[in-house]
């Protein structure tokens, strides 16, 4: 059973949105997938599982799953989610296996909601579309960290691509955002066995290893 709340500002009557009323049910139903707080999410995928990060206002999405929940065709959905990406409601991020929808201004508007509101309200549905796993305002329990007194270590937090190509240009380097995230992300942003600490020394790390001729150094190369 689905609990919590979400807000509606009265001036989304004045919207692009509300004068649609597909978009508009799009909308609010993305509003309603959007996480709360930051959550690891699995997501099987034939025969394997990827653990991704989800921010708040972040979630994961399947077209499939979301077509049967909204009662539109997939292709409907899809249509409609990118007209809310245009009109700048929110942001898309795709690879092959998931697209991750980002809610924009989620921290604005709804970051004051009540811790405790949404407790329970867990979406691990996804058996048929990788991207319809979504887990909402409950973390797993992180692991005992021997090496940290005991202590639980913090959580990594991939960055967004935006947040790449952000820190790249402040750097001024010649490192590919893009190729940089797809190397991680095919790893699930592990480095060896461990997860990555700091996404940040590895873009300087792609720096010192960068040439005209290999922009994507291996892991192996890293060393």
């Amino acid at each position: 059973m689905k609990t919590g709340y979400i807000k509606l500002y009265r001036k989304l009557t004045d919207s692009r949105v509300f004068h649609n009323e597909g978009l508009l049910k799009v909308w609010i139903w993305c509003l309603l997938q959007a996480n709360h707080e930051g959550a690891w999410v699995s997501i099987r995928s034939g025969r394997n599982v990827v653990e991704v990060w989800v921010n708040p206002g972040q979630f994961i999405f399947g077209r499939e799953s979301a077509a049967k929940q909204l009662m539109m065709s997939p292709s409907t959905v899809w249509k409609r989610v990118k007209k809310l990406k245009t009109i700048g409601n929110c942001d898309i991020e795709s690879n092959s296996k998931y697209s991750v929808i980002t809610i924009i201004n989620w921290t604005i508007y709804q970051s004051d909601e009540k811790k405790g509101d949404s407790k329970g309200d867990s979406r691990v549905t996804a058996k048929e579309q990788p991207g319809d796993t979504n887990k909402n305002d409950k973390n797993d329990k992180n692991e005992i960290y021997r090496g940290n007194g005991g202590q639980p270590p913090t959580r990594f937090e991939p960055p967004t691509m935006q947040e790449i190509k952000s820190y790249c240009h402040e750097r001024h380097n010649q490192v590919d955002p893009e190729k940089f995230h797809d190397f991680y992300e095919s790893k699930n942003w592990m480095i060896g066995k461990n997860k990555m600490k700091n996404w940040q020394a590895a873009v300087r790390t792609w720096e010192k290893h960068d040439s005209a001729q290999n922009q994507n150094p291996t892991y192996e190369r890293l060393q």
